[in-house]
């Protein structure tokens, strides 16, 4: 599933909160985890792992989208998607680059 963050009004004074909302459900694709780096990250080490999504339809996915997926071990990931690719420009198979920080 593709979660976006999208601004909710929280009243007339210009207030505003942000939710995660689905934009796309049960997204058919091919998860390929990447490389496995340590790094330090708001001031302590985590693990980052990245991950390539290979698509055949483009769902409208942006930088800053979260993919929540279920791996074959059950393993609940949450990644951030950090990049978007048109293989070839013929809008036929698409990568989605994702990053998981543990």
């Amino acid at each position: 599933n593709v979660y976006r963050l999208l601004p909710l009004p929280l009243d007339d004074d210009g207030g505003v909160s942000h939710t995660l909302t689905l934009i796309f459900a049960k997204l058919p694709c091919s998860a390929q985890p990447r490389d496995i780096d340590r790094e330090e990250r708001h001031g302590r080490v985590s693990q980052v792992t990245e991950y390539r999504f290979l698509i055949g339809v483009n769902p409208g996915v942006m930088v800053g989208d979260q993919i929540r997926w279920t791996d074959d071990l059950g393993v609940l990931r949450l990644i951030s998607v950090v990049g978007l690719e048109n293989l070839a420009g013929r809008g036929t198979a698409f990568y989605i680059y994702g990053e998981e920080v543990d």
